[in-house]
């Protein structure tokens, strides 16, 4: 199952429904996902949520993401966008690819060593 690193903070905006889109520098293999296909999304506290992705995506220069699709993942511009996304990746530019992938959170995993001890595969959350 392909996996999605995000940073704590993001855990609970997941959950709660305020976030359900990532923006990531393209990788070839890592991010060539399809659409309801099912990711495993990592945090490094240890919990892991598995996610459906909503959308067909597919990898553009970041000053091509739509306006939309940037102020769905918090950003008021293409600049914002980039200065964030620096922090994770340090040689991003406005030409580099990126992709921009939608989701659904499905269940729930507690993982100690990269074993999960609660796999909630069949177990849908709630209507938030």
């Amino acid at each position: 199952m392909k996996r999605l690193n995000f940073v704590d903070e993001a855990l609970i905006p997941i959950i709660l429904g305020k976030k359900r889109i990532t923006i990531r520098k393209y990788r070839e293999g890592s991010h060539d996902v399809t659409f309801a296909q099912i990711l495993r999304a990592e945090f490094p506290c240890g919990l892991g949520l598995l996610i459906r992705v909503t959308n067909t995506p597919d990898k553009t220069p970041l000053k091509m993401l739509s306006q939309d699709t940037l102020e769905r993942d918090g950003y008021a511009n293409h600049e914002e966008a980039l200065a964030d996304l620096k922090n994770f990746y340090p040689y991003l530019t406005m030409e580099s690819d990126v992709i921009a992938i939608s989701f659904e959170p499905l269940g729930y995993s507690i993982s100690f060593e990269d074993q999960p001890l609660i796999d909630a595969r069949d177990v849908a959350f709630p209507a938030w």
